[in-house]
């Protein structure tokens, strides 16, 4: 699945938003964000995307909240990824109905541990505010695009244990033998 022989794709690791203020009337929009990231990240074609499903499943207790360029990086090198994306939002209100939306996302380079993609937004709160969600996502994935080149497979390598813990992860077992194996481990 690489597209040419000497280049691999760089894979993404899909933060969700951190809810700065802990409004619950938006604690969808940490999920949405990401989940617009991860489909516009996925159609340039450029890179893999991992989500934080996986690292959910390493450690169910996992925490989200005030990660910065270098937590990210750590998380992302945990899936094998090379790129992060984090992000927060805050909301404010402003006069007596009308609420802003401030997105501030990053698009880190892991390998690097520092922000390549910085971007700060204000959007009012409406019936536009999935479209306005939907162009930050695009343009976090158009800029990631634009700055970080494919990887140069002859020199760049993988953990490999990391790949097959991702794999399982992914794909769990699912046949008789397999749920066999795991009750037989249970025991001992």
């Amino acid at each position: 699945n690489v597209a040419y022989a000497d280049s691999l794709k760089r894979r993404v690791l899909v933060l969700p938003f951190d809810n700065v203020l802990k409004n619950k009337n938006y604690a969808w929009m940490s999920d949405s964000i990401a989940e617009n990231l991860k489909t516009d990240i996925l159609k340039s074609g450029r890179f893999e995307v991992l989500d934080v499903t996986l690292l959910r499943k390493i450690d169910p207790k996992m925490q989200f909240a005030n990660i910065d360029a270098k937590n990210a990086s750590a998380f992302a090198k945990r899936l094998n990824c090379e790129v992060a994306v984090v992000g927060r939002f805050t909301i404010r209100k402003e006069g007596r109905k009308k609420e802003i939306v401030t997105f501030e996302a990053d698009g880190v380079d892991a390998l690097e541990g520092k922000s390549v993609v910085t971007k700060n937004e204000n959007a009012p709160i409406n019936a536009e505010i999935f479209d306005t969600v939907d162009k930050l996502a695009t343009s976090i994935s158009d800029e990631l695009k634009a700055k970080l080149l494919p990887l140069d497979a002859a020199s760049f390598k993988r953990d490999n244990k990391l790949e097959i813990l991702i794999r399982r992860l992914e794909n769990p077992p699912t046949g008789f033998l397999d749920s066999f194996a795991l009750i037989g481990s249970g025991l001992s």
